[in-house]
């Protein structure tokens, strides 16, 4: 089994752990969820903004074409942010100012 080493405290844990066992920083392997929320949102955004303009500029405007487009082109951010931390692990820490 492979090993990681946190960058907050340099404790090495062997891989698969969810948290360090020196710092208790959260390890997440791949996109955290706030990444793949934000991907969802920014596609859906971006794909209905396209395809409404095509569809105002070639097309007679159609809604539900829309939020055909907005979902997919958010499944497709999505992926995207997945595959470009598909094999990451990185490590968060928080700290509390007293």
């Amino acid at each position: 089994m492979s090993e990681i080493v946190c960058p907050h405290c340099h404790v090495v844990s062997n891989n698969g752990v969810n948290v360090c066992v020196g710092c208790q920083a959260e390890v997440i392997y791949g996109s955290t969820g706030e990444e793949r929320k934000n991907a969802l949102i920014l596609g859906a955004i971006l794909a209905s903004a396209i395809s409404s303009f095509a569809m105002v500029k070639l097309f007679e405007y159609n809604f539900i074409a829309m939020l055909v487009f907005a979902g997919i082109g958010a499944l497709i951010a999505a992926v995207l942010t997945d595959k470009a931390n598909s094999g990451k692990v990185r490590f968060f820490r928080r700290y509390f100012n007293r």
